[in-house]
């Protein structure tokens, strides 16, 4: 019986593997329709109407289809094996060693019953354009950041160029959609800190001017500048107002700082 109220519950007249075939005691066609075929055929009509009725009050309920998730182990392997042919792993390591990179890339469940076709994708020149485009499309962010990382334990061997690796890997992260990060550049890196602006150079930096320059120089850029910015020049704006005080507060302090009279 189906849960729920009274008159949603059925009996289950046929199973199958696509959905199951019921019937509904508490529906009223099987009641009413052979009355009206009575009325109308007498008996026949009677036996008619509860047919259809019967047939009325039966429903085929598909099965809920699971959506499985696809599986990229396949589309994993052809990038573990781009990564090795793109370094000449299968000519540098002895086979033993390359199962044992696999196996503990994908796990030995699954590499131990494709072993041949392993073998045959080391022979073969690989084309990831459509493992990358699957594992973009399907893969979570999780799945992609494992999938580099261990592309990167994988190509951990003396025998193997780390930069030609690295390389290898990048071009897969862009492939797949991951946002690449090298070893080297995951190291948290410090904000950039500009080098200390001594006080003159800021305070000449407000008249337009820069270190050498002496008092005669800095006195006609600061009249310049007060001219330009005088508030009963720019109708009083706020923003002229504004510069006009910066400028002659920096223009008294370089006179204090440099000792200019």
């Amino acid at each position: 019986m189906a849960k729920g109220k009274k008159r949603q519950q059925y009996i289950v007249v046929l199973r199958t593997l696509e959905g199951d075939l019921v019937f509904y005691p508490y529906r009223v066609n099987k009641f009413i329709l052979p009355l009206i075929g009575l009325g109308l055929m007498r008996v026949s009509g009677f036996v008619l109407g509860l047919l259809i009725g019967i047939a009325l009050d039966c429903q085929f309920i598909p099965k809920a289809r699971e959506r499985r998730m696809p599986d990229l182990k396949i589309a994993f392997l052809m990038c573990g094996v781009y990564v090795m042919q793109r370094n000449s792993g299968f000519e540098r390591l002895p086979v033993q060693e390359i199962i044992k990179r696999f196996n503990l890339f994908l796990g030995e469940t699954f590499i131990k019953p494709r072993l041949r076709f392993l073998e045959s994708l080391s022979h073969q020149r690989i084309q990831i354009e459509a493992a990358c485009d699957q594992i973009r499309e399907q893969a979570s962010m999780a799945e992609k950041q494992w999938l580099i990382n261990a592309l990167r334990t994988m190509n951990q061997h003396p025998e193997l160029s780390q930069r030609m690796g690295e390389a290898t890997i990048r071009q897969v992260g862009e492939r797949i959609g991951l946002v690449y990060r090298s070893r080297q550049s995951q190291q948290q890196t410090r904000p950039y800190t500009p080098p200390p602006v001594d006080r003159e150079t800021q305070l000449l930096a407000q008249l337009g001017l820069k270190k050498g320059v002496d008092r005669e120089t800095a006195k006609k850029a600061y009249y310049a500048l007060a001219k330009q910015y005088h508030p009963d020049r720019n109708n009083h704006s706020p923003e002229s107002a504004a510069r006009f005080r910066a400028v002659k507060e920096a223009w008294e302090a370089l006179q204090q700082l440099k000792g200019w009279k």
